[in-house]
């Protein structure tokens, strides 16, 4: 009995599809948008459809989520109706040195939660100034970014991939 309990698990975890990976926030890739909307009552349609050229479209957001309480909205992007993407971007219009500090608190927050950073980017120029940190499991991929060009407000986003059907991260 144990032998066929031992194998049954063996090949449910075979054939367990990727989409099964958690996202973020208890999302798991390839959700439709009810449930999605069922872990999150509050996310809204956008109030600008997504581009009809895109294959992915963001079908769902949160206005509004607090992140180590600061301002950040919510995108569920979904490729053919299945979550694939969910991006948080910081919603405040602040320059690259005054968001630093936020960005290195949450990247503790996450080197706590997911531990070291699978690569990093850093770039400090006269027109690019950039902050990026990567972390890659076998089926998804965290990445936290802040970039800003020529000191203009920065773009600051922590975004949870899945893994694509062609096997690739598409940030």
């Amino acid at each position: 009995m144990t032998r066929l309990l031992i194998s049954l698990v063996v090949l449910l975890s075979l054939t367990l599809p990727a989409s099964a990976e958690e996202l973020w926030r208890n999302t798991r890739a390839g959700m439709s948008v009810a449930e999605v909307k069922r872990v999150f009552p509050t996310a809204v349609p956008p109030a600008t459809p997504s581009s009809a050229v895109s294959e992915t479209e963001v079908l769902l957001t949160l206005p509004r989520y607090f992140v180590l309480n600061h301002p950040f909205r919510v995108a569920f992007v979904f490729r053919g109706k299945k979550l694939e993407k969910v991006s948080l971007s910081f919603t405040e219009r602040r320059t690259f040195d005054d968001l630093l500090p936020v960005y290195d608190s949450i990247l503790a927050s996450l080197r706590k939660q997911l531990g070291q950073e699978t690569s990093h980017r850093t770039e400090r120029s006269e027109i690019i100034k950039n902050e990026e940190h990567t972390w890659f499991s076998d089926h998804r991929a965290v990445q936290l970014s802040l970039v800003s060009f020529e000191n203009a407000d920065a773009a600051f986003a922590i975004r949870y991939q899945a893994r694509t059907k062609k096997g690739v991260f598409q940030f």
